[in-house]
């Protein structure tokens, strides 16, 4: 089951309000939420982006992995995950670095043997 979240205030625990952008849909004559913004602030003390994302039924506050599909984590979990990922994204990263680094090479070394071959030193 999908676990339900509420996002609330850091600071006090109230609702909080978000910027969104909408169309006019003709059809039904009403606005369509077409995308949400970053912005948010909380209705009771007004601070501005201090949103908290919690379990609805336990209050434990959760956070999204990398996996987006996997839902929302508790805090530890969804850190834990994200340092994974980073962690394989650097390996993989260094590897595609020294793969381009030996092709230089490569290239490079045979470039210099044919120059050489070139000069009848062979």
């Amino acid at each position: 089951m999908t676990r339900k979240i509420n996002h609330i205030c850091k600071d006090c625990g109230h609702a909080l309000y978000w910027d969104a952008t909408a169309v006019w849909d003709v059809e039904t004559q009403s606005f369509e939420m077409t995308d949400t913004n970053d912005f948010h602030a909380c209705q009771e003390c007004e601070s501005e982006n201090c949103c908290k994302t919690v379990d609805v039924e336990t209050g434990e506050e959760v956070k999204q992995g990398p996996d987006w599909t996997k839902g929302y984590l508790p805090v530890a979990e969804a850190e834990a995950a994200w340092q994974a990922f980073t962690k394989q994204r650097r390996v993989e990263y260094r590897a595609k670095v020294a793969a381009q680094e030996a092709e230089a090479h490569a290239k490079a070394n045979a470039a210099a043997l044919a120059a050489y071959q070139e000069t009848d030193n062979v």
